[in-house]
């Protein structure tokens, strides 16, 4: 197996390794958790001095493994384990959405403080459950997203070094997505039958399979819209009118039932809006994202070069999100600003643009900027290579922005 470090990731648990707490990594199906997990057991080892055969892996997904998804039958294998580690053992429970009652027995080893837990999930519930509360205070939680754009130039290198350049890594980041599982192919336009593979195995084990969905076709079509859609204000009205155009009718209730499992499934990122003056929550209408704008290209060839504006905001709300900002979209009057993003107290504006290429692009970028009178860092993002900062307005080549860290 290629490891690609990932080490803002290590950084957010290296405070916790052996603090007694469990270490929760929710995230999209095929995003990185199992890999990361092997990440952390070599850090772990070579930072703490542990032998590696006090590392366990469990992965749930794996049908040889089925007798141990019975509460009482993984908690007597865990302790047999512990009981022959050569210092401390370090457990890793990939998928432990498929053990039963699984916080009972996570709790029950906790508490014996014997060894050190870590568990993997792809829902975003995996903690609001009436056992969880059993971890109440005791669990800390991690989300892993795909790969950045840096980590995804990283690992283009490493593997193809010699055959590939910042140009081309760039292009295949733009069309095809972060998941990492693309980046081991030579070629990426061979990439789209693993992408929706991989969508689909999100569609029936994260999502029909759990919520006990029957009407699969409607479900696909509505995803479907929300995949075209990125970037734009939504609403269960266009989405039902989408859908009657289709002949296809599905419930309000049901509608919603489906945009609330996307997100517990982190297919998509909502986005509420924010009167940037009279700070007034704008909760109709949100923005969706996806996880990973790879998935639209894989179902709509050439989209993501065609709608390079969605695919570019897009980009940044996952990069932003992905570095810990809470999002909402912003409206100024009648002009909108794409992010108002807040992190620790802080607050950033963000306009995302292909390029500031005329006067009335210039105008649309930097007028709801000027309108808005407080002091937080206004930034604008375009692929433009002149830097046309101005006013207190901060102007980046997005690309760039993307590998430098977050301040």
């Amino acid at each position: 197996m290629t490891l690609v470090d990932r080490p803002q990731l290590l950084d957010r648990f290296r405070p916790y390794y052996e603090d007694g707490l469990i270490k929760v990594v929710t995230g999209l199906r095929r995003s990185g958790k199992s890999s990361l997990m092997h990440l952390l057991a070599k850090d772990i080892e070579n930072r703490l001095d542990r032998p590696s055969e006090d590392f366990l892996f469990l992965n749930f997904e794996d049908f040889g493994l089925r007798n141990l998804t019975h509460p009482e039958a993984l908690h007597d294998f865990l302790l047999d384990r512990i009981s022959k580690a050569r210092k401390r053992l370090t457990v890793f429970l990939d998928e432990i959405q498929n053990v039963e009652s699984w916080e009972t027995v996570v709790n029950s080893i906790r508490f014996r403080d014997c060894c050190d837990i870590y568990v993997t999930g792809s829902n975003s519930q995996l903690l609001s459950g009436e056992l969880a509360t059993h971890l109440a205070g005791r669990a800390i939680q991690v989300e892993v997203y795909p790969f950045s754009y840096a980590e995804f130039r990283v690992a283009r290198k490493r593997l193809f070094e010699d055959n590939i350049t910042d140009a081309q890594i760039w292009q295949e980041y733009l069309t095809w997505g972060g998941m990492p599982g693309i980046v081991r192919y030579p070629d990426l336009s061979v990439a789209a039958t693993y992408l929706r593979d991989v969508y689909r195995s999100i569609l029936l084990k994260d999502i029909t399979d759990r919520h006990n969905i029957r009407q699969t076709a409607l479900l696909e079509m509505t995803y479907a819209y929300l995949l075209e859609q990125v970037g734009h204000r939504i609403s269960p009205d266009s989405i039902e009118k989408f859908l009657k155009s289709e002949r296809l009718r599905l419930s309000r209730d049901t509608l919603l039932d489906y945009l609330r499992a996307g997100r517990e499934a982190f297919m998509h990122l909502r986005v509420d809006g924010v009167d940037c003056i009279g700070k007034n929550i704008l909760r109709l209408r949100p923005k969706i994202y996806c996880a990973d704008h790879g998935f639209r290209e894989a179902f709509f060839s050439g989209s993501n070069n065609r709608n390079i504006e969605q695919v570019l905001e897009n980009i940044v709300a996952t990069e932003l999100t992905r570095r810990g900002w809470s999002l909402r979209f912003g409206s100024v009057s009648d002009k909108k600003v794409d992010f108002v993003a807040d992190k620790n107290g802080r607050r950033m504006y963000v306009q995302v643009c292909y390029l500031l290429a005329s006067d009335q692009t210039l105008e649309r970028e930097f007028s709801p900027l000027q309108a808005i009178r407080d002091n937080w860092p206004k930034l604008i993002l375009s692929l433009d290579e002149v830097n046309r900062s101005t006013l207190g307005i901060e102007h980046r080549n997005l690309q760039q922005w993307l590998l430098q860290p977050d301040v």
